[in-house]
């Protein structure tokens, strides 16, 4: 895979991936095989700024309601 690959090369890479449609599962999965962050297509400006900032810091970023939608699968 390309994210074990970029491992490799420099563990401090961040990643962050763009989707076209948000699917929960996808998104775990992301997170699962290394990607920090995950923005979809209508994300703002202002989301993929702070994405790239809280990922810089070590954090995972995705928007609110993805983050709550993949809370509720797991409670579930």
């Amino acid at each position: 895979k390309i994210i074990d690959k970029l491992d490799e090369v420099n563990s401090n890479i961040g990643l962050v991936v763009l989707f076209h449609n948000y699917d929960i599962d996808l998104f775990v999965n992301a997170i699962q095989c290394g990607i920090d962050g995950c923005l979809n297509t209508n994300s703002s400006y202002i989301d993929f700024i702070q994405s790239i900032r809280t990922v810089k810091d070590g954090g995972i970023w995705a928007d609110n309601e993805v983050l709550t939608s993949a809370l509720k699968k797991f409670i579930n």
